[in-house]
């Protein structure tokens, strides 16, 4: 399976924002967050999400496939715990898309996010 790097993950998401038509929020989590907002260069192999992926983000992650030219798995994590009141810290990042709001966990809460999960 590919690894996508940090710049690869970025602009995915940019192509997901210009494929939505009304707004919408996710929370990435996992190897993607740390990729996206904490410097880990080594990238990771899919953007999973606290949030359901709704239908209108279903279609966006599809056009954003096409755009972009990168297949990056996208889904709702099936396992995942967070840390008691974790959303009330999320970090919002990329504010410069227009439609699509990504927030990630703040690093203390993604790095046991990630030691419950046994990463």
């Amino acid at each position: 399976m590919r690894v996508y790097t940090p710049a690869e993950l970025r602009r995915f998401l940019a192509g997901m924002d210009k494929a939505l038509e009304h707004p919408a929020e996710i929370v990435v989590i996992g190897g993607a967050a740390a990729a996206i907002e904490y410097g880990v260069a080594s990238g990771t192999r899919d953007i999973d999400t606290w949030t359901r992926v709704h239908a209108d983000l279903a279609v966006a992650v599809e056009r954003a496939r096409q755009t972009t030219g990168l297949a990056v798995p996208f889904a709702q994590s099936g396992v995942a715990d967070g840390p008691h009141d974790f959303e009330s810290r999320l970090e919002r990042v990329l504010p410069r898309l227009r439609r699509l709001k990504v927030s990630v966990p703040e690093k203390h809460d993604l790095v046991l996010m990630k030691v419950l999960r046994g990463d």
